[in-house]
């Protein structure tokens, strides 16, 4: 395999990570702490994440759960507010760095992906 070929392979896998990375960070906030579509669940219309709601908790074990799950809603919320510019500064400097690597072509369908990122709105308070 060439040098050129290399070069491209390495920057689709850094693309597709940068991706994965994103979506991944992304679904794991939205489990936690994610606006749930239908029925609010539970004696008190508060959410528990998907596993725990398939457990069919009784409704003390479910105050209990909710109880804990607020708890340490706050810290989380602290820990992903401060890690969204971090992660946007790193993501910039990656696509800064993979761009030169790319075809004319590949850049514009890259700048185009980006723009298709899904956005995430803050978390709102509880």
């Amino acid at each position: 395999m060439g040098s050129e070929a290399r070069r491209r392979g390495l920057a689709v896998l850094v693309l597709v990570g940068t991706f994965v990375a994103g979506g991944a960070t992304g679904a794991g906030v939205m489990a936690s702490f994610g606006r749930h579509h239908g029925p609010p669940h539970g004696p008190r219309g508060k959410h528990l994440p998907p596993p725990l709601e398939e457990l069919g908790l009784d409704d003390s074990q479910r105050m209990q759960a909710e109880a804990i799950f607020e708890k340490y809603r706050a810290p989380f919320e602290a820990v992903f507010q401060e890690s969204q510019p971090k992660l946007r500064a790193l993501r910039e400097q990656l696509d800064a760095e993979v761009l030169p690597l790319l075809t004319e072509a590949q850049r514009a369908r890259f700048e185009e992906l980006k723009k298709s990122r899904p956005v995430r709105p803050p978390l709102p308070p509880r």
